[in-house]
C-alpha cells in the first residue's frame, strides 16, 4: 500500500502561479519551488514528472477554474434552465460569459 501524500500539491501549484506572475514563467523552476514549499526536488519530480508537467498542471487547473466560473455565470443568468430561455435571458447569459475573464482575474489574480 502506498504511503499517504504528505505535501499539498495545490499549494505547489499556487506557488508556481505566484512565481510566474511576480517573476515571469522562467522563474518557475523545480529548485525555486523546492525552496518556496520546502518540498524536495525529488518529491516535486515524483509528483509532476517534469517542470513542463508542473506548468501544464497549473495551466489546466487555472483553465478549469475559469470554465467553472463561466458555467456558473451562464447558469445563473439563465435562471430557469435552457427550456425557459427567451431572447433577453440568452443575451444576459452571453454577457455574463463575456464578463468572466475580468471576474476570473478578480477572483484568481495569479491564475489569470
Amino acid at each position: 500500500m502506498p504511503r499517504p501524500r504528505v505535501h499539498d500539491l495545490d499549494r505547489v501549484l499556487d506557488v508556481a502561479e505566484e512565481l510566474a506572475v511576480t517573476a515571469g514563467p522562467a522563474a518557475v523552476t523545480i529548485r525555486a519551488l523546492s525552496e518556496a514549499t520546502t518540498m524536495s526536488n525529488g518529491a516535486l519530480y515524483h509528483a509532476f514528472g517534469t517542470r513542463a508537467g508542473l506548468l501544464a498542471r497549473a495551466w489546466v487547473r487555472a483553465a478549469q477554474r475559469f470554465l467553472q466560473l463561466q458555467r456558473d455565470a451562464v447558469e445563473q443568468a439563465l435562471g430557469g434552465g435552457p427550456n425557459a430561455v427567451d431572447e433577453a435571458v440568452a443575451v444576459e447569459a452571453v454577457v455574463a460569459a463575456a464578463l468572466c475573464p475580468a471576474a476570473f482575474h478578480d477572483q484568481n489574480p495569479t491564475s489569470a
